[in-house]
């Protein structure tokens, strides 16, 4: 399964939230898909928007690496998403096969009847995964 990183930055500002149990369950039973461009994002994220301290971003950044499956993109059509840089999130769902992308992204929830993964938000990931 792949995060997109809005819920590795949710997790990361609400440890307490949905957004980290997702990720706490995707770690324990599932095999969590990540890219470089999402982990690339994640830390600008953190540390331009955030003001998290780069020191500690890049200690999370360095523990996502050690259990995640990285992979590369795949490109995707332009007119697939409203947003060019859902692109990159997408192509890495798609090119590790992922059966599922988790996302809290308005555009990218609403794409899923065109490609090839299935699109949910977190709730909608426990309700498939643990009903």
């Amino acid at each position: 399964m792949a995060l997109d990183t809005s819920v590795l930055v949710a997790a990361q500002i609400t440890t307490a939230g949905t957004c980290a149990d997702v990720i706490r369950v995707a770690l324990r039973e599932h095999r969590l898909v990540l890219s470089d461009y999402i982990l690339d994002e994640f830390e600008r994220t953190l540390v331009k928007k955030l003001r998290y301290a780069p020191e500690a971003v890049r200690s999370f950044v360095d523990d996502y690496r050690a259990v995640a499956l990285l992979v590369a993109p795949l490109p995707v059509a332009a007119d697939l998403c409203r947003d060019p840089a859902d692109a990159a999130i997408l192509g890495t769902a798609l090119a590790a096969k992922a059966d599922m992308l988790v996302t809290v992204d308005k555009d990218l929830l609403e794409i899923t009847a065109r490609v090839g993964v299935d699109i949910v938000n977190p709730r909608e990931f426990f309700r498939r995964t643990h009903s």
